[in-house]
C-alpha cells in the first residue's frame, strides 16, 4: 500500500486517474463492480442541475439530519481541502480513512487490465472512494450532487434512489452537455427514475414539456415574506402542504427557491422516511450551512465585511446581482473583486456585474493554470463602462484596495478563487 498523506491526497487521485472530463458510465461501472457495487447498498437522493445542486443538497442533508437520521452528504467541488466533499452526520472524515480507502482502490485499478488501460476519471475515482466510505459508515441515508451533466455522471450509477432533484437549470459545460438549453435539461432529466419521485424547480417554462415529475413553480408556490442578510421568510405550497413563515439560513434571493426545493425533496422522501416532520423540516432549512455562497465574512474592523460567493457563469452571477441590489440597497459603495477560469462565459458574468455600478478589481487565481490571466480579463472587461477598473496579480492586493472606499466587497467569479481567499480568512 503506497505511503500517502492526506496533504497530498489530490496528486495521489490524479496519479491513478485519467486526466480530463471522460463521459460515460463503463469505466465507473467496471470500478464499483470490482470493490463489491457500493452504490447499490444504501437509499439516495440525487440532486442535478447547472446551479444551485450544492446548497440545495445542504438544504435536504440539514433537515434529514434535524430528523434524527445518519446521513452521507457528497459534494463537488470542494473549497480548500477534497475531504469536504463527504460529510457522515455534518462532519468530515478523518484523513486516514480517505488515504487508506483510496490506496485500496489503486490497488484494484493496478490490478485489473481493463481499467488499468482505460483509467477511470478523477471525479469517478473520487466517486467510488465516497461511495465505499458511505457504505462503511452505515449511513441511513445518502445525499449526493452530481458532478457535470447527469445522464453520464458518475453518480448516476446510484442503485437506490428514493428523489431525484433537478436545480435550476442553463447553459454551461457546453463541450459535453449541447449547446442549447434543450440538450443540457435532457442530460439532466435523464436522471429521473420514477416520476412521481423527483421535482424540478422549474425556473425555465420552456423546459416543463420535457420534465416528468413535480415541478415546483416560483410564482405558483412560493411567496417571499422578507429578505435580509440574517436570511429569507417565505410561505410554500404544494401537493397537500401549506408551510407558512420558513426560514432560511443562507441568504440570497436564489436560497429562497433552493430550499422550497429541498423542502419538496423531503416531502417526497418522508414516505420512506416517516420522522421528516414540519419541525425538523424548519430546523433543517434555518441551520443549514454552504460555505462560499453568498457567505459574508466579517474584517477584523468589525464595520465591513466580504461577501464571497462561488458563481462562476452566467446565470449564477446574473442571480448573484439581483441578490446583492436587494439585500445591500442601502449599502451605498459596493466594490467587486473578480476573477474566472478563462473557458468560462466571462463578457456574460461581467456584464452582469456592471448592473450593480461598482467599482470592479481584476485579479487571479495564484498557482491555477485555468485562471484567465489578468490582461484577458482587463481586454473583456474594457468594454463596459465601471465606476473604476484596476488591475491586481494578488487577490489580497486587490481585495484591500477595494475595502479603502468602499461599504461592501464582493468576491466572486470562481469556486477556485474562494477557495484561495476563504482558506486565507477561516
Amino acid at each position: 500500500m503506497p505511503d500517502i498523506s492526506f496533504s497530498n491526497f489530490e496528486k495521489f487521485i490524479t496519479e491513478i486517474s485519467s486526466p480530463g472530463i471522460k463521459p460515460g458510465l463503463e469505466r465507473i461501472e467496471k470500478l464499483l463492480s470490482l470493490i463489491g457495487n457500493p452504490q447499490n447498498k444504501f437509499p439516495a437522493i440525487h440532486v442535478v442541475g447547472t446551479n444551485g445542486k450544492g446548497s440545495t443538497a445542504a438544504f435536504i442533508n440539514s433537515i434529514l439530519v434535524n430528523s434524527g437520521y445518519k446521513t452521507a452528504l457528497f459534494v463537488s467541488p470542494h473549497l480548500t481541502s477534497p475531504g469536504e466533499r463527504l460529510l457522515i452526520d455534518g462532519h468530515a472524515l478523518s484523513e486516514n480513512e480517505w488515504v487508506d480507502c483510496a490506496a485500496q482502490l489503486a490497488e484494484v485499478i493496478k490490478n485489473d487490465s481493463d481499467i488499468s488501460n482505460d483509467l477511470p476519471s478523477y471525479f469517478e475515482v473520487l466517486t467510488a472512494v465516497a461511495f465505499k466510505l458511505i457504505v462503511k459508515h452505515e449511513v441511513d441515508v445518502a445525499v449526493i450532487e452530481a458532478g457535470l451533466g447527469g445522464r453520464l455522471d458518475a453518480t448516476n450509477t446510484l442503485g437506490d434512489v428514493i428523489v431525484s432533484v433537478i436545480t435550476s437549470i442553463s447553459v454551461d459545460h457546453t463541450e459535453f452537455l449541447g449547446d442549447t438549453i434543450e440538450k443540457i435539461s435532457f442530460e439532466k432529466f435523464s436522471v429521473v427514475r420514477n416520476p412521481a419521485l423527483a421535482v424540478y424547480l422549474g425556473d425555465n417554462e420552456l423546459l416543463y414539456k420535457y420534465f416528468h415529475g413535480s415541478i415546483l413553480m416560483r410564482d405558483a408556490n412560493i411567496r417571499v415574506v422578507s429578505m435580509s442578510t440574517k436570511g429569507n421568510c417565505y410561505d410554500l405550497s404544494w401537493d397537500k402542504y401549506k408551510l407558512n413563515g420558513l426560514m432560511t439560513s443562507l441568504i440570497g434571493t436564489f436560497q429562497i427557491y433552493n430550499s422550497a426545493l429541498a423542502t419538496v425533496a423531503a416531502l417526497i422522501a418522508s414516505a420512506r422516511f416517516p420522522k421528516i416532520k414540519e419541525s425538523s423540516i424548519r430546523a433543517g432549512l434555518s441551520s443549514a450551512v454552504w460555505a462560499g455562497r453568498m457567505e459574508l465574512i466579517p474584517l477584523e474592523d468589525g464595520k465591513k465585511s466580504l461577501l464571497l460567493d462561488g458563481g462562476h457563469n452566467e446565470d449564477g452571477i446574473s442571480k448573484l446581482v439581483e441578490s446583492v441590489g436587494e439585500i445591500f440597497k442601502s449599502f451605498k459603495r459596493i466594490a467587486v473583486v473578480y476573477t474566472a477560469m478563462r473557458d468560462k462565459d466571462i463578457f456574460g458574468c461581467l456584464y452582469h456585474i456592471n448592473k450593480l455600478n461598482s467599482q470592479l478589481f481584476l485579479t487571479e487565481v495564484p498557482n491555477n493554470e485555468r485562471s484567465a490571466s489578468i490582461k484577458d480579463l482587463e481586454e473583456i472587461a474594457s468594454k463596459l463602462n465601471w465606476v473604476g477598473l484596476s488591475c491586481y496579480k494578488d487577490p489580497f492586493d486587490a481585495i484591500n484596495a477595494a475595502r479603502i472606499d468602499n461599504d461592501l466587497v464582493l468576491v466572486c467569479g470562481s469556486l477556485y478563487f474562494i477557495g484561495y481567499v476563504r482558506s486565507k480568512l477561516i
